[in-house]
């Protein structure tokens, strides 16, 4: 499910009581589908059955649902994002709604929190809107040549002196004789 919302293909997942990364907390029913075992004869139905509109609606939540996947901030960018809605990020976001409504269930912070609905919804009013569009101070590292962009000077930090596994790269302070993560910049601070 992960990997196919990197690539922005809708996530079908068939399996009965899957818990997915985030959920409660985040709606995987507005950028997915979730048949229950016993609908696997019916799969082509169920998938046929979504609208163009439904998809691009999904689409547009899975471009940003799929930032919360990734661990950005820490490895570098491969989708063009900031870093701002990612895994460490999000991490952080839960934590501080469950600080100050101790006593919410996960499915409810949505209703409870205004900046915790935006945030899920990377800016948007709800998931599934378009997102504001969010200025790049400064760019993360990049793993990704589909970017288009040559690698930055941050790419030896990225690799390491390895070709195929990295050091945290990202945001890293790399050259800065720190390898504290926690004391690096946010490029949306």
């Amino acid at each position: 499910q992960i990997t196919v919302s990197f690539m922005g293909c809708i996530p079908v997942t068939i399996g009965d009581n899957v818990m997915q990364p985030f959920e409660p907390e985040l709606d995987w029913s507005r950028f997915s589908l979730q048949p229950a075992e016993s609908q696997v004869a019916q799969l082509h139905t169920i998938v046929e059955s979504v609208d163009d509109k439904q998809i691009a609606r999904m689409q547009t939540a899975l471009r940003c649902a799929a930032q919360h996947f990734v661990w950005s901030s820490a490895t570098g960018s491969f989708m063009k994002e900031s870093g701002r809605y990612d895994a460490f990020e999000t991490i952080l976001e839960i934590l501080r709604v469950k600080l100050e409504h101790p006593t919410a269930k996960p499915e409810d912070y949505n209703k409870l929190d205004d900046d915790f609905r935006r945030f899920m919804a990377c800016g948007a009013e709800k998931l599934g809107d378009d997102p504001p569009s969010e200025p790049i101070p400064q760019k993360l590292c990049s793993h990704s040549l589909l970017e288009g962009v040559k690698p930055s000077t941050c790419y030896k930090c990225i690799r390491g002196s390895s070709l195929e596994y990295g050091l945290p790269g990202g945001t890293i302070c790399c050259g800065k004789g720190s390898m504290n993560l926690a004391k690096c910049h946010r490029t949306w601070a």
